[in-house]
């Protein structure tokens, strides 16, 4: 008489269908948000790379039809958004450990020093003697801080639907994905603003 094999049991160990197990690290809502700062990096990656290249085209740079930087307000505006991204971070620590009242205290601050970083961006446009088509020193200077100002700008849009959420006890330990993600986004745009500055103000 034949015999028809049938699945294992779930505490056997031999041979047999055996149950799926899924073993991930990275869930895919976080795998989601690296993809799509791996593709920001790429955005600005290509940008910072055709500023070298058309930097090394021009004998002197930059040109002495440019009105140099302010060193002091673009160093003084750089703490503020590099100090924004700690009080963002230490909201999403808040936050995963149901510290509600301190995750939206930081988070408060995160995005008050964000706008103000946003002002002095704002500000700094208006008294600099020049536009993005005088120059090749403007123009790569109005695209990449204009860029990052625009993902600066949506990062604040983010923390504040983020914040009104919070009010309504939205996040908790168990449900705070999204305020780790719009974190990780908040410290991407603060990197790119510390090569930014290196790039325009410093070098």
């Amino acid at each position: 008489m034949s015999t028809v094999p049938t699945p294992a049991s779930g505490h056997g160990h031999g041979h047999g269908f055996q149950p799926a197990h899924r073993n991930t690290r990275i869930s895919n809502g976080l795998l989601g948000v690296i993809f799509f700062l791996c593709t920001e990096v790429a955005l600005f990656g290509s940008l910072f790379f055709a500023y070298l290249y058309l930097r090394r085209t021009e004998a002197v740079w930059p040109p002495a039809t440019f009105d140099h930087l302010d060193v002091v307000l673009g160093a003084a505006n750089t703490g503020i958004l590099v100090i924004s991204g700690f009080w963002c971070h230490y909201a999403d620590t808040a936050i995963a450990k149901g510290k509600q009242g301190r995750f939206l205290l930081l988070l408060g601050l995160t995005i008050i020093f964000g706008a103000t970083f946003l002002g002095i961006q704002a500000h700094e446009y208006i008294d600099l003697r020049t536009a993005i088509n005088r120059d090749i020193f403007g123009a790569t200077f109005f695209t990449l801080t204009g860029l990052h100002g625009a993902h600066v700008t949506l990062g604040v849009l983010a923390l504040i639907i983020i914040f009104v959420l919070g009010l309504r006890r939205r996040w908790g330990p168990n449900n705070h994905f999204a305020v780790h993600g719009v974190t990780l986004y908040w410290h991407f745009v603060d990197v790119v603003w510390v090569l930014l500055f290196a790039l325009f103000y410093l070098v």
